[in-house]
């Protein structure tokens, strides 16, 4: 039986929060930088382009530091897990999240028709898009012999209930353009974020080392 160094949740869950505050205020920052150096979002088709390239942008950012944070705890767990692999899953599934999530902003009627529509659209965002960012590291730990099993659904609840955080925290940062006090308040929003993530997947990588250190 392969051995696998032991897990330590307490270094996940740092390494992973870190991460996601560096990369949120990262990849919001620039987005909302570009944003208002170009004077808003054009309209029609270039509208669309226009945030689907800025979307992409955001969302790889902050994956790629979010796999490069959980990738010096990950490889401990499954060494077969090669750095370039995992970061760059991360970015894919980020920019992926980060597409979906903004494609459908426009779609959402306002005013809603009652706070229940509200509460599930954010309910409903959070699984899908926490699956998307889980699914695409998922095809690597399962490539590598990692907890591919539970990975997906560990990622959508744990990001359902951080989106909820990060949404609160939005609510802060001050409208036009970004001051340092506005990149405080993405980066600690962010960190918020990781916490519920970073606890369910850190409970499935403990379960994999530990059955993998069983005789």
């Amino acid at each position: 039986m392969q051995r696998s160094s032991q897990f330590e949740l307490r270094r996940w869950i740092a390494a992973t929060l870190v991460a996601e505050a560096l990369g949120f205020a990262a990849g919001m920052g620039l987005g909302r930088a570009i944003y208002f150096l170009v004077g808003g979002e054009p309209s029609g088709a270039a509208g669309v382009l226009f945030v689907v390239g800025l979307s992409t942008l955001a969302g790889v950012i902050e994956g790629a530091c979010l796999g490069a944070g959980q990738w010096r705890v990950l490889r401990d767990v499954v060494p077969r897990v090669g750095a370039g692999a995992w970061i760059a899953a991360s970015a894919t599934g980020g920019a992926l999240a980060w597409i979906l999530g903004m494609s459908a902003g426009p779609h959402v009627p306002s005013p809603l028709p009652a706070p229940w529509i509200g509460a599930l659209a954010l309910v409903l965002s959070g699984l899908v898009l926490g699956a998307v960012l889980g699914g695409a590291q998922a095809i690597v730990l399962h490539r590598r012999a990692g907890p591919s099993g539970w990975w997906v659904s560990a990622n959508a609840v744990g990001w359902m209930l951080g989106l909820l955080c990060v949404y609160a925290g939005m609510t802060l940062v001050p409208d036009g353009a970004l001051t340092a006090s506005g990149l405080v308040i993405l980066g600690l929003s962010g960190a918020a974020m990781a916490v519920s993530p970073a606890l369910a997947t850190g409970l499935v990588l403990r379960a994999f080392s530990r059955s993998r250190r069983e005789p």
